[in-house]
């Protein structure tokens, strides 16, 4: 093959893959085909094979793929796509095991160490299924069909259980990243981004479309920080402080959809990859997923607290961003009065995040009698993107008050931007006393599987 004539092939493999070709790249693509010729003739389709080597020589280079414009707003136009999305399927890879938490069991890490893998599969119709495994061993369920859930843990040094407990925040509408977390998990990009308007100037974030030598093109969000503490989680982790981050997100240009993110520790010129997930958007969930049957020898604990209470409202008024409604007020035998609230997403609301592990509600109570309350500092909760149901326990300052009504004081959300929000109502009748400590406890039943 004459020289002209190979120039003219590779020149037009590159316009095909790079419209903006420089004369300077396609000097390089020659050079690098020409260092192969040395060897002995080949037909002419292996020159032209050995023409696509050089140019991914030029991959391997840097020249591409290569950065075509900022694309501002593109973690929003992906985030929108996913509210609209009817369904999601989502594989991850950790190279460390996160710390998955369980509603009924507290915190649990997955068995063993070294990486660990995910699927996850969600609905719009309020149906969510994730799974986690490590070394391919089976260490986590949690199903959602509506308001019922059910949880499956097992950690193989001890008997497997589960929790079984209707969760009413699954009864309101919820959107794909409400669902899903998604929007959760993108939190910290938006943050890190300048999404607040609070200067990170640490953080390097940069949203543009990037075309590849093989793959069209595709927006690309990314985000790199450097960690300053330890034991840090973006995606992946945990890292120590002074370990360099990158989270790379890319979109369908074409759908807005996100397909893929990953995150890399990041050495110099080398990067260690420490999370993957990729993204399927509108497939149909199989039936099978929707069933779970717990193996034999199974401790289930089965709990109806808000199943009992979530249809009754004691009272009910509405701020500007949140309808407040006290469902049920139960009290132990020591005078401890627990309420059982719930704080609703009204459409004026200006929540503009989710707030899974927002500060707890705040209540303020007093005795027809004058008695004084205490709020104290432990609560259950649900809490999700539209929904937070809460219980939370008020202490008299002493045993023998009797009061026959209390006068509550709500704040449904005690920070920005519902911070001066607040419910009061007024001399509410209290039941009697229940025989018992811990009046929640006789609403759960353990039973063996």
């Amino acid at each position: 093959m004459s020289d002209e004539l190979m120039r003219t092939e590779i020149g037009e493999l590159l316009e095909s893959s790079r419209p903006e070709l420089t004369p300077a790249l396609e000097a390089r693509a020659v050079a690098a085909v020409e260092s192969a010729r040395a060897r002995p003739a080949r037909p002419r389709r292996r020159l032209v094979a050995v023409a696509t080597a050089g140019v991914v020589v030029l991959v391997g280079l840097g020249f591409v793929p290569i950065p075509l414009g900022q694309m501002k707003g593109a973690l929003d136009r992906a985030l929108a796509s996913a509210t609209n999305a009817r369904t999601v399927h989502i594989t991850t890879w950790w190279r460390n095991p996160p710390i998955v938490c369980s509603s009924s069991d507290g915190s649990w890490p997955l068995p063993g160490k070294g990486p660990a893998t995910s699927e996850e599969w969600l609905a719009e119709e309020g149906f969510g299924r994730a799974e986690y495994r490590q070394e391919g061993k089976l260490g986590h369920v949690d199903l959602s069909v509506g308001p019922r859930e059910t949880d499956y843990w097992n950690t193989g040094d001890e008997p497997a259980s589960a929790g079984q407990f209707f969760n009413p925040c699954l009864l309101h509408s919820a959107d794909m990243p409400g669902r899903s977390t998604l929007e959760q998990r993108f939190n910290w990009l938006r943050q890190l981004a300048d999404f607040y308007q609070k200067p990170a100037p640490e953080v390097q974030f940069r949203e543009y479309r990037e075309a590849s030598l093989w793959g069209g093109q595709v927006v690309v969000i990314e985000a790199q920080v450097t960690i300053t503490g330890d034991n840090s989680f973006v995606f992946g982790g945990g890292y120590a402080k002074g370990d360099t981050v990158l989270v790379r997100a890319e979109l369908d240009p074409a759908k807005n959809t996100l397909f893929s993110v990953r995150e890399y520790k990041v050495s110099g010129s080398d990067r260690e990859l420490t999370y993957e997930a990729t993204y399927e958007w509108n497939g149909e969930i199989p039936e099978n997923l929707r069933h779970f049957d717990l193996p034999a020898g199974t401790k289930v604990r089965r709990g109806t607290w808000w199943e009992t209470r979530v249809g009754k409202a004691i009272a009910q008024e509405a701020t500007r961003d949140w309808q407040v409604t006290l469902h049920a007020i139960d009290i132990n035998r020591h005078g401890d009065i627990l309420l059982s609230l719930s704080r609703v997403e009204t459409p004026e609301n200006q929540m503009t995040l989710l707030y899974n592990t927002a500060v707890p509600i705040k209540v303020e109570a007093l005795g027809s009698n004058g008695e004084q309350y205490e709020q104290q500092n432990c609560y259950t909760c649900y809490n999700a993107r539209h929904a937070g149901y809460w219980t939370t326990t008020l202490k008299p300052e002493s045993e023998n008050s009797m009061p026959q009504a209390i006068t509550l004081t709500i704040r449904p959300y005690p920070e920005d931007p519902s911070a001066d929000q607040s419910v009061t109502f007024q001399n509410v009748p209290l039941p009697s006393r229940q025989d018992a400590d811990d009046v929640a406890a006789g609403t759960w039943q353990i039973t063996q599987q």
